[in-house]
């Protein structure tokens, strides 16, 4: 049977999901990004390369929304089938999403789909009603999702977008959804006190935490464009790894020597220089994201890993609305997690998701998007 090739950055049919650059072919970068595809054809490929030195990638595929295919990829080119052998008279909706995060450590990781193959014709995709983009740390990237609690290890397959709260977010409110995360970063510096790993730094490009020549070429650190997907709504939930920095040793940058480290008193509080930066991190941010989306609601959580720095957290959220009168920005404390909540890597599970979700749905629907 005759298959005809689609081509995702060139065909209108073809939702593209995530930050990316409309190359052919087409990189996937960040968490949850990915195509979405109407057709009426009995069989369907995806036809994706990839490579990797430590950590491959793995992907996602739902048929009418329904988890069919989950997988790690092998290295080079191959031809990954969707479905086959279904009914022709059916239009079937197909998404392919990306389950890992932007892999920093490993320059040679990365994925690109070359083309959908299939042998029928594709149908326009419903539009959503929204778009949210999520900004976030391991939490937001889904770390622990797809592994049992006895799981300990910094791998991708514990990575996973099913059951993430973002993904539960955008199905409840119907939206499109982008996802900007990196496990252990932070707002003002990542969980080992090193403020490279600082997610703000790099919100302006399309992803810029992948800064080797192999992903500058692909168009990481280009700019990005917040004309192009108009986000009704932004939430982060950032901050629990600048937490869990007051409790590790300080970071000495290679180079120059200069120590860093966010610092806990001889009673164990938080050191009131220490906790200005985080206020000012987060309040820097938020003008950002500001400046970046001008219509957009900002939602602000945090608490699913401990509550430590919310008071600090949310003083910065309501400094930012009394000082600029902006009420399109909020706060929102999400339930920390249980024992029965935890996943791999001592990680939120799906349940904790779960209950982040609703507490953000249910913000988000209230005002009306």
């Amino acid at each position: 049977m005759q298959l005809y090739k689609y081509i995702p950055s060139e065909d209108e049919n073809i939702v593209i999901h995530g930050r990316t650059c409309r190359t052919v072919p087409l990189p996937l970068f960040w968490t949850g990004s990915g195509i979405e595809l109407n057709t009426d054809g009995t069989e369907l490929y995806f036809e994706i390369e990839t490579d990797y030195s430590i950590y491959e990638q793995w992907i996602r595929i739902l048929i009418n929304n329904y988890t069919m295919i989950r997988m790690p990829l092998p290295k080079g080119i191959s031809m990954v089938c969707a479905f086959r052998g279904t009914k022709s008279d059916s239009i079937k909706n197909v998404r392919l999403i990306k389950e890992v995060q932007p892999m920093q450590y490993d320059p040679a990781s990365f994925l690109k789909i070359h083309s959908v193959q299939c042998n029928g014709k594709l149908y326009p995709v419903k539009k959503r009603k929204y778009k949210i983009e999520f900004v976030g740390d391991s939490i937001t990237s889904g770390e622990g999702l797809a592994g049992p609690r006895d799981l300990i290890e910094w791998i991708p397959m514990v990575f996973s977008t099913e059951g993430n709260y973002a993904v539960q977010v955008a199905e409840v409110l119907d939206a499109d959804y982008r996802i900007i995360s990196q496990s252990g970063w932070g707002v003002y510096a990542g969980w080992n006190n090193d403020p490279n790993k600082a997610l703000p730094k790099h919100y302006t490009k399309i992803c810029s935490v992948l800064s080797d020549e192999n992903n500058k070429r692909l168009g990481t650190c280009q700019d990005y464009d917040f004309s192009e997907w108009k986000a009704n709504a932004v939430v982060v939930n950032l901050g629990s790894n600048d937490m869990f920095a007051f409790n590790k040793p300080e970071w000495i940058e290679p180079g120059t020597g200069k120590v860093y480290k966010l610092r806990l008193e001889a009673d164990g509080s938080y050191n009131a220089e220490d906790t200005e930066k985080i206020h000012h991190a987060v309040y820097e941010f938020i003008k950002l994201i500001r400046k970046c989306n001008k219509d957009a609601y900002i939602l602000w959580t945090f608490g699913m890993m401990g509550r430590g720095l919310q008071p600090y957290i949310e003083d910065a959220v309501s400094a930012f609305i009394r000082d600029t009168n902006d009420h399109k920005v909020s706060f929102a404390l999400l339930l920390d997690i249980k024992d029965e909540w935890i996943g791999a890597n001592n990680h939120p599970n799906a349940q904790s998701h779960a209950a982040a979700a609703r507490v953000i749905a249910e913000k988000l629907l209230r005002l009306n998007l």
